[in-house]
């Protein structure tokens, strides 16, 4: 692929978590800024199986819990969510719609002691329109060029009115702990200097010169209250016992 297609392919694979009231969290339907529900975080699809979804455990644990307090507080059933652009029509014209499609059941497996999981979505009939494949961390060296695809700041970045759409940022692997020379298998985070905001969590750490998922974005680095530049990822290696398992219980 060239690299304006993985990008394509990376934007498409990419999802929101999100939290909005249950009426509106239909399968599909067109939907502008005003309308487009509250985002958690970002997560990403797989090539192998576009039901998989990959994203950090806070982003997952919070779409859940806000949900849980946003029904208490106002008395209405409020779901946790996963929506994604399902088609984008622009042309000659000024005329440019988005539509999302979204789905409220999935499965959620976590991984003790990490920020990772793993989630499966209940519905066949609406799935993301591509997925990434998974990369291997013994590719991973610092001074690798990678990219993330994600949703910073949520729709805030966004005029009322227009399609919302993720964000690119790219950075550098800046190093491996707990060292550069630690085996693969045993790595535990990488450091990369890239420009990642909150909502930005869960999205995927790829390579953008192949697509291929190395790492899950979790946290970016503050010292006292001042933005480093530093987003900390996980390698998407923990994130594998759960997309094996599901695939294997498929």
């Amino acid at each position: 692929m060239t690299p304006r297609e993985i990008l394509q392919r990376a934007r498409a694979a990419t999802v929101a978590f999100v939290v909005m009231p249950e009426q509106a969290l239909q399968t599909s339907g067109e939907r502008n800024n005003r309308e487009f529900p509250h985002i958690i975080g970002t997560g990403f699809a797989l090539e192998d199986d576009p039901r998989i979804i990959i994203t950090a455990a806070h982003v997952a644990a919070g779409a859940v819990g806000k949900a849980a307090e946003a029904s208490v507080r106002s008395g209405t059933p409020y779901r946790p969510g996963i929506v994604w652009e399902a088609d984008f029509r622009g042309g000659d014209t000024e005329e440019i719609s988005a539509t999302y499609a979204a789905t409220l059941g999935f499965e959620i497996n976590t991984r003790q002691g990490y920020d990772v999981a793993v989630v499966r979505l209940s519905r066949e009939e609406s799935l993301p329109p591509a997925g990434l494949p998974l990369g291997d961390a013994s590719d991973v060296d610092e001074g690798l060029r990678v990219a993330t695809c994600g949703w910073p700041y949520g729709t805030q970045v966004h005029r009322a009115g227009e399609p919302v759409a993720p964000s690119f940022a790219w950075g550098t692997v800046s190093n491996i702990m707990p060292h550069p020379q630690t085996a693969p298998e045993r790595r535990k985070e990488y450091w990369i200097q890239m420009p990642v905001n909150p909502g930005n969590s869960g999205g995927g750490v790829f390579n953008p010169k192949t697509g291929e998922i190395m790492g899950i974005v979790v946290s970016l680095l503050e010292v006292r209250g001042v933005r480093a530049g530093l987003a900390q990822a996980v390698p998407i290696e923990l994130a594998r016992p759960g997309i094996d398992n599901y695939l294997a219980n498929d």
